[in-house]
């Protein structure tokens, strides 16, 4: 029996506390209509300078302060109140002022005294804050003029057939995301405009900490463009696990370690950028802790480094990536899909860094951390060259000989 190292077999009679063999999973926790949120579905969300988080439903606007719901709906009695309770979008200028997109125009909400006034009614595209406040209405990006409260036009598209669904600043560029024409990018010094990205309806554009924009789109997937320019595209493909997982892309948003997490239809995914590989979150079997609904529409971090999802009919989910992400290792058919036993005792490492385990009557199990595949090593009367026994109560590494005592 090939091993990477010499085995001598001494079974220790000694016991240990067993513990539950833990694929990689995501303890979510849910802020849901039974928490007195207005809404199941949830279309965006905020966080505040305050860390409170702000969600947009389709029935209403909800403050969430970490242990308690308000809920702001339109009220005939006040005329500083909502005009419609469909909110799809919210953005603020980062101290006291939100401004929130719905279905009939377009409010100013004044956090120091919680007044909602409505600055603009009709239809608009999409808004979005960087120096202040644009609105785009199909060719058109406006500027908020607060001095006169009012909308001034700031550029405009040539093309009339471009209809801007989502934009973002970057240095002296404004990209631009549209309903069917793919992505402008508007020098807003010279006024040259290009397009990039000449097809697709794109529904969100993110900036993560390199530089690099992402772009999800509405059946194309993810766009990459790199700060040099470059431009790939992520595609599902059909059989492919380490694939996105979806082609219709809504949201992104980067954690503190570097992964970026990628709100699609079918599930919430991650991407690791040192791999170029995709691992997705979704729904099972609606156990608690799970993930509510795999649809998700959009994802924002707060100061703590929590991400907050807003999914389709699930509510809101939350859970912090560098405390409550692990790695749980299930009892498989075979060594490459997981352990022989689901009760496991105590484990060391050997020089190699490959993680020794033992198992109550499945013997010992080596995982390769690397590539998550394990080895077994199991019991056989047939062979004198494997271990006299399965349940396996203590294991010890000899460093200095490269000897596993078990």
């Amino acid at each position: 029996m090939s091993r990477p190292l010499n085995i001598l077999l001494l079974l220790l009679l000694c016991l240990c506390l067993p513990v539950a063999a833990a694929g990689q999973q995501i303890p979510f926790k849910h802020i849901i209509t039974d928490d007195e949120l207005s809404q199941i579905s949830v279309n965006c969300l905020y966080v505040d300078k305050e860390g409170i988080i702000w969600i947009g439903t389709r029935d209403g606007l909800n403050k969430y302060n970490g242990s308690t719901i308000q809920t702001f709906s339109p009220d005939k009695k006040n005329p500083n109140s909502l005009a419609t309770n469909k909110i799809l979008s919210i953005v603020g200028d980062g101290n006291n002022t939100l401004y929130i997109l719905y279905t009939e125009g377009l409010a100013v909400l004044d956090l120091t005294v919680e007044k909602i006034d409505t600055l603009v009614k009709g239809n608009i595209n999409c808004i979005y804050y960087n120096d202040g406040l644009y609105a785009c209405i199909n060719n058109e990006i406006f500027k908020y003029d607060a001095d006169n409260n009012r909308l001034a036009l700031y550029r405009k598209i040539k093309n009339k057939g471009v209809s801007i669904s989502c934009m973002h600043a970057k240095g002296k560029y404004l990209w631009l995301g549209t309903s069917g024409n793919g992505v402008y990018r508007l020098d807003t010094e010279s006024n040259n405009l290009i397009q990039p990205i000449n097809t697709g309806s794109i529904i969100s554009i993110y900036e993560d900490n390199a530089g690099d924009l992402w772009m999800g789109s509405w059946e194309n997937g993810l766009y990459h463009i790199f700060s040099n320019g470059k431009t790939e595209q992520f595609l599902h493909r059909e059989g492919d696990d380490r694939s996105i997982s979806s082609n219709f892309v809504r949201a992104c948003c980067e954690d503190n370690l570097g992964n970026l997490w990628i709100g699609t239809f079918n599930g919430l995914d991650r991407y690791d950028k040192s791999t170029g590989h995709f691992h997705t979150h979704s729904t099972y079997n609606d156990k608690q802790g799970d993930l509510t609904h795999n649809s998700i529409w959009c994802i924002v971090k707060d100061r703590q480094g929590t991400l907050w999802i807003g999914t389709y009919f699930g509510g809101v989910n939350y859970f912090n990536p560098e405390y409550e992400i692990y790695t749980r290792y299930r009892k498989a058919d075979s060594p490459s899909e997981g352990l022989s036993s689901p009760i496991v005792g105590k484990m060391t490492e050997d020089k190699n860094g490959l993680l020794w385990i033992c198992t109550e009557g499945g013997g010992v199990n080596v995982l390769d951390r690397r590539t998550g595949r394990f080895r077994w090593y199991p019991s056989s009367s047939s062979d004198t060259q494997t271990l006299s026994h399965i349940n396996i109560k203590a294991i010890r590494y000899d460093a200095d000989d490269d000897i596993m005592w078990i």
